[in-house]
């Protein structure tokens, strides 16, 4: 059995999941805080925060399947589990489940808060009692993304502990939520 092929393949599929998990997310956020810059959200908009809503989704399904199969493979090439023995990725893995419960409270609590907001035309009203919510449920997935991305990207050099990797995460989306709620509020105060 050919186990370089088929890891480039496994390689490829997480890869992708990346790729449409950090896209979708970035394409979401900016379409966001566009759609409140302008003071509004069509229908269209919500249609568009809804398709990448999607591409999230199946990024977050490559990533899943490509993860256990990465697992399989290295169970069945070497009879061992050497990557849960490894702190980075127990980090990584940790804040892939954040990531998993930040998409499913974006898909079950804020897109039928801006399907409202678009079909009621009540923009002030949905963000400002939900400008929190927002900023934090935002923040948390580009954040997320990006630093699982960071993550792969620099896994030979990785020297650092769990608790290292997850506290710099945390204080990364906490100033991403701070910021992004910051521009909420900014936004709703100039809807008139």
């Amino acid at each position: 059995m050919d186990f370089i092929l088929i890891k480039t393949f496994i390689t490829f599929i997480h890869f992708a999941g990346v790729a449409c998990g950090v896209g979708g997310a970035t394409a979401s956020d900016f379409l966001f805080f566009r759609a409140i810059k302008d003071k509004k959200i069509s229908q269209d908009e919500y249609n568009l925060l809804e398709t990448l809503s999607k591409v999230v989704g199946i990024g977050l399904g490559l990533f899943i399947v490509s993860g256990i199969s990465f697992f399989i493979l290295q169970y069945v090439e070497l009879g061992t589990l050497t990557y849960i023995t490894k702190e980075p990725f127990l980090a990584k893995l940790f804040i892939f489940s954040v990531l998993c419960i930040d998409a499913f409270i974006f898909a079950w609590y804020v897109l039928p808060k801006l399907r409202h907001a678009a079909l009621e035309k009540k923009l002030t009203h949905i963000f400002s009692r939900h400008a929190l919510s927002f900023s934090i449920v935002g923040a948390v997935s580009i954040v997320s993304w990006y630093y699982i991305l960071a993550l792969g990207a620099f896994r030979k050099i990785n020297i650092f502990s769990f608790e290292h990797i997850v506290g710099v995460y945390a204080l990364i989306v906490c100033c991403a939520s701070v910021v992004a709620y910051l521009l909420i509020r900014l936004y709703i105060r100039n809807v008139k």
